[in-house]
């Protein structure tokens, strides 16, 4: 027996029109959405300027708990648009105690310079961040990775490991020479930019 409310309210929804397929086999909706060209490139620079910013901020040992005062200078009106518009996203993203727009960059030893695209952003870091400590600090992790590469090196050249080893050992081997490599020009590239 049927309920005639229940078939009422089937019938004014609509669930009793016949179907092509069975509900269990039915296709997915497929969202009818236009992608903003204008939104995503937004996005995307957004998402590149904060990583950068991030990127110096974790080079130079700056704490993420530390808000850094900061300048940008845009490199083009719609950098300088999106600098205006996105500034709170990013002080909050790159932990940033402010962003300023300037019209031209700034001289001088407490600032720390982060190319961003075709702009850049300077790092306030007097008080913040020492200098000759990070410089040592660099030092000395360049040391350890020129020692851990060399040694690497020494064991890829060496024909009895290469023979020998189970392929797993010498194929790790090589990645690791690879990592400490990159790691040499990468520190040595963060120590070339501290002068």
């Amino acid at each position: 027996a049927s309920d005639p409310a229940t078939d009422k309210a089937v019938a004014l929804a609509g669930l009793d029109a016949p179907r092509s397929y069975d509900i269990i086999h039915a296709k997915w909706p497929e969202p009818r959405v236009e992608v903003d060209v204008e939104a995503r490139a937004d996005i995307e620079w957004l998402i590149t300027t904060v990583g950068d910013i991030r990127s110096q901020r974790l080079e130079l040992g700056i704490s993420p708990s530390v808000k850094l005062p900061a300048i940008a200078v845009a490199g083009s009106e719609i950098s300088a648009r999106r600098y205006t518009y996105y500034a709170g996203m990013i002080e909050r993203l790159a932990r940033l105690a402010s962003l300023e727009l300037v019209e031209s960059p700034i001289d001088g030893n407490n600032y720390v310079e982060v190319v961003t695209g075709d702009s850049y952003v300077f790092l306030r870091t007097e008080g913040y961040f020492d200098r000759d400590a990070r410089i040592a600090g660099l030092k000395k992790e360049i040391e350890t990775a020129i020692k851990d590469r060399d040694a690497l090196a020494g064991r890829l050249n060496n024909p009895a490991f290469v023979e020998r080893a189970k392929p797993e050992a010498v194929e790790k081997a090589r990645a690791d020479h690879a990592e400490k490599v990159a790691d040499v020009e990468q520190l040595s590239a963060a120590l070339a930019r501290l002068g």
